[in-house]
């Protein structure tokens, strides 16, 4: 799954889990192992080798931990997603 996203940085730990909650209510199918690549445009949409500041982050279902700026050692932030 991708979305579309500029930047993930800004989120606090609570709203960066309420932007996953809410990805994954609007989902139709299985609700398992699910990756959701967050890229900075639609160009980057289908790609599964994202360079640069293209990938902003990363959620995958069994890791429970949303992965932001994942190619960048120095802005790289892993949150772990609290669901309600």
């Amino acid at each position: 799954m991708y979305v579309i996203c500029k930047d993930l940085s800004h989120l606090s730990n609570k709203k960066a889990s309420k932007l996953i909650i809410n990805i994954f209510d609007q989902y139709k199918g299985p609700p398992d192992e699910i990756l959701v690549y967050f890229v900075a445009s639609k160009e980057s949409v289908g790609k599964t080798n994202i360079e640069g500041n293209e990938f902003v982050g990363s959620y995958y279902t069994h890791s429970n931990e949303l992965e932001v700026w994942p190619n960048s050692k120095n802005k790289k932030r892993v949150i772990k997603i609290k669901w309600k």
